[in-house]
């Protein structure tokens, strides 16, 4: 997603990406791509351009200084929920930080 040679929509491969069992490397991630008509060959050279080295590396750095372990991962206000928790979960939490500055109010 970080190279987008040709023009796919990011949610598409998302979307494709949620399709697959089991853990996703490079080679699951390839297939996708090409299950969306994407060149494998493409996004493999563009994978290995410095641009996309150095959005990795300060995406890899943030979630260090964050002490962010996996995804996916939420920040809402100044808080960090970890997992996926549920669209109600979130929406509590965004409306708890705009009533009481807190993702929990009354604690």
């Amino acid at each position: 997603a970080v190279a987008n040679t040709e023009g796919a929509d990011y949610w598409t491969f998302h979307e494709e990406l949620y399709t697959v069992r089991g853990q996703i490397g490079k080679e699951a991630a390839l297939t996708a791509a090409e299950n969306i008509g994407l060149s494998r060959v493409s996004i493999e050279l563009a994978s290995q351009s410095q641009e996309v080295t150095d959005t990795l590396q300060r995406t890899y750095a943030l979630a260090q200084n964050l002490d962010i372990t996996g995804t996916p991962a939420f920040i809402i206000g100044d808080e960090i929920i970890p997992g996926a928790v549920g669209v109600d979960a979130l929406r509590e939490a965004i409306n708890n930080v705009r009533e009481c500055g807190s993702t929990k109010c009354g604690t």
